[in-house]
Parts: C-alpha cells; structure tokens; sequence
C-alpha cells in the first residue's frame, strides 16, 4: 500500500472521528446521585473520556464508566455565556450612560439574539430589565456610588459628599497599587475643597500608615539613582555611534520634560508633593523631607473633630428647595465657618441669591396681584355707589311727579308707609 495514501487515509479517518465527537459540554447523572459536567473527548463501549473542570478555571481529563452513568443531558450551549452575564449584577459605581448602554447592546441582547430558546432567558431578560432602570436613572443625571442609585435630584443634594466620597476612593485606589505619590496629590485636593470632612480624615488617617513605606519606597529610590544613571551611561556605550546618538538625544528629551513638569510644579505652588524621576535624587530627597512636616500637620489637624460638612450642604440644599430662603442663608453660615472651599460655598451663595430674587419676584408679583384687587374692589364700590345714587335720584323723581299727579293718594301712601314704619320701631 503506498504510504502516502495510507497517510491520508488515517488522517481522513482521524477528522471524522473528531467532527463526531461532541464539542458541547454534557451533565452525567451518576448512580451515585453526583454529576459531571464535561465535554466528550471520546467514548468507547465501557467509558466515555471528558474534559471537565477540576477546580475555578481549572481544567482536566476524568474517565466515567458506562455502567455509573444513570443519564447523559447535552448543556444548554448558551450555559457559559450565561455565567460571565450573572456576574453583571450588582453593577459596578460610577458607570457612565455609554458604559450601562454597551452592556445593554452588545452583551445583553446580543445575547439574547443568540440563544433565543436559552434555559437562561428568563434570568438574562431580568438582569436586562434592572440595567436598563439604571440606565435610564444615570441618563436623567443620576450616579450610583458605594452600591446605591442616586436620581439626579440626589446628586445634586449630596453633591458635596458624593465627589468627596469618589476622591476619597481614588486616594485608596492608588494607596492600593502603592502609588503612594499620587494618593499624597489626592489628599492634598481633598484638604483644599473638603477641610475638616469625614472623608478627608479617613484619608488622613490612611496617610499617616502609609507615609513610613513612602519612606522606604523614597529611600530605595534615591539610594538607587546613582546605580540608575551609571547604568544608563554603559548602556550607552555598547552602542554604535549612529545608536548611541539617537538614544542619547531621546533620554536627554525625558529629562528635559520631566524637569519642565517640575519647574511647572514649583511654579505654581500648589502641590506639596513633587513629582518622582528615578535619575533625579533631589526631588526625592525634597519628599523625603516633607514626610516629617506633614506627620506632625496630620497628626494635629485629626486632634480636632470632623464636620459634617455633607450634612450641611445637604440641609441647605434642601432648605432652598423648600422654599425657605433664610434658612439656607443662616446654614451656609456655619458651612463657612467651618472654612469650607470657596467652590462649593460660592456656588451655594449664589444659589441662595437666585433663590431670593426668586421671593423677591413671587413677593412683587404677588403685590401687584394684591393691589389690582384692592384696585378692582374700589371701583366697585365707586360702580356701587354711583348706581345707588342715580337709583335714589330716580325714586325721587318719580314721588314727585307722583306727588304732583295723585296728592291724595301720595298723602296716604306715605301716611301708610309712616305707621309701618313706627309700627316696626
């Protein structure tokens, strides 16, 4: 036989074996009372051979007997698609309209495009449904954060809070992957618009944990510029000239836009915390120093209580759309003398200010309703008067001309009108 056909024979002979093998996974039902869930790899008549999962995201290959299989179920194919949309819930803070809606389109009904007759479309129609009432409550100006769904006119009461809680959030964020610099930025903002706040003293309280590794991560970089540059320098040296020259020129552009964004920093004087180069040492050492200074700062600033100064600006905004204008002005007072930032206490100003132009307008309004009633009613009465008078007068008229027609009838209707009159006294 020639062995190239023989070759092609066998391996027609494999690809067939293959395509039958099912590549769906299957649940057995063992006499046991236990099942599997596994794809087929093959079967023969005592035993099938399946790959199955060991342990999470752990795979390998189990031998089931025929004779312990009470029943084999072929998997909905749609099953491991499910798994990854059952983790969709609960949904994730700060999620953007455009992220609620890519999950809405492109996982959600997509999937349900796909498996129209999944076991899981019940499950994945009410996961769909509570998306879509996020989506529409952060789309109206809403925002979920610490777990909860806030309405837009949430927000904009616990305005205050809310973004003091989503810096605070990032400061842990970053104390976390130990970018220790970067948390220092953060509370250094969270100082300058939220002083005194419960969020900013457990960020406090964080830093001084975290300044003594600042320490340690500072120190092992300084000890290491040195080490760094000379590195750097031999580097250089085994290149060719044209290399060296090129390389050269791109190290001397880092250094020179690092040591741009530092003179930038300084400049401004708004960050206690210069930026870190690891072949630069004296930024480093600068830090270094500002860890002393800034234990001894936080250690007696958290001496002193908190505010709640979400408390407060939650209360005057609530006081403003109560309608109670004075109320508000008296709770801003005390937010400012809790030396809040300008940013929120300006705009609450300016709020309470649009909320007394507001009264003063319903006031005048209502002034200039009052005085066309007042108006109104005066000629009215003027009308009234007017109308009495020509009444009288024409009574008047007509006595006398009756007088003069009928006097004796007139002499005894008035003489009757007399008696009745004493008669009723």
């Amino acid at each position: 036989m020639n062995p190239k056909k023989t070759r092609l024979i066998s391996i027609s002979a494999l690809a067939a074996l293959l395509s039958s093998l099912s590549l769906s996974a299957e649940t057995f039902l063992l006499i046991d009372g236990k099942s599997i869930t596994g794809t087929v790899i093959s079967s023969t008549q005592e035993s099938y051979l399946i790959k199955t999962e060991t342990s999470r995201n752990v795979y390998g290959e189990k031998t089931i007997l025929k004779t312990d299989v009470v029943k084999v179920t072929e998997s909905d194919p749609s099953t491991k698609a499910f798994k990854k949309l059952s983790k969709l819930l609960p949904t994730a803070d700060l999620l953007t309209a455009k992220a609620y809606e890519m999950i809405i389109v492109d996982k959600l009904q997509s999937f349900l495009k796909k498996h129209p007759e999944s076991e899981h479309k019940a499950e994945v129609e009410d996961i769909l449904k509570t998306i879509e009432n996020e989506h529409a409550v952060i789309q109206a100006g809403g925002l979920k954060i610490g777990g909860k769904l806030l309405s837009a006119a949430d927000v904009e009461m616990n305005k205050y809070e809310i973004n003091a809680k989503i810096d605070l959030k990032n400061f842990v964020d970053y104390v976390a992957r130990k970018q220790y610099g970067a948390a220092l930025n953060i509370l250094e903002k969270m100082e300058n618009l939220y002083p005194k706040s419960n969020q900013t003293r457990k960020a406090q309280n964080a830093t001084l944990v975290i300044l003594p590794h600042y320490v340690t991560q500072l120190t092992a970089l300084r000890d290491n510029v040195d080490v760094l540059k000379e590195r750097r320098k031999n580097s250089l040296d085994t290149l060719s000239p044209s290399d060296r020259n090129r390389t050269a020129v791109l190290f001397t552009r880092k250094d020179q836009a690092y040591e741009a964004l530092l003179e930038k920093v300084k400049s401004e004087k708004k960050v206690k915390w210069l930026p870190i180069n690891s072949y630069f040492k004296k930024p480093i050492e600068t830090n270094l120093k500002m860890v002393d200074k800034e234990t001894k700062r936080i250690t007696k600033e958290i001496s002193q209580p908190a505010v709640d100064a979400g408390g407060l600006y939650r209360d005057i905004i609530a006081a403003l759309n109560a309608g109670d204008a004075a109320k508000a002005e008296a709770l801003n007072e005390t937010f400012k003398d809790s030396k809040q930032s300008k940013m929120f206490t300006n705009e609450l100003q300016e709020k309470i200010a649009m909320a007394n132009a507001q009264i003063a307008e319903e006031l005048k309004k209502k002034a200039e309703v009052e005085e066309l009633a007042r108006q109104k009613k005066l000629d009215e009465e003027k009308l009234a008067k007017k109308k009495a008078r020509a009444e009288a007068a024409a009574k008047e008229r007509m006595e006398e001309k009756t007088k003069k027609n009928d006097p004796l009838n007139w002499n005894h209707k008035k003489e009757q009108e007399d008696k009745a009159r004493n008669a009723a006294q």
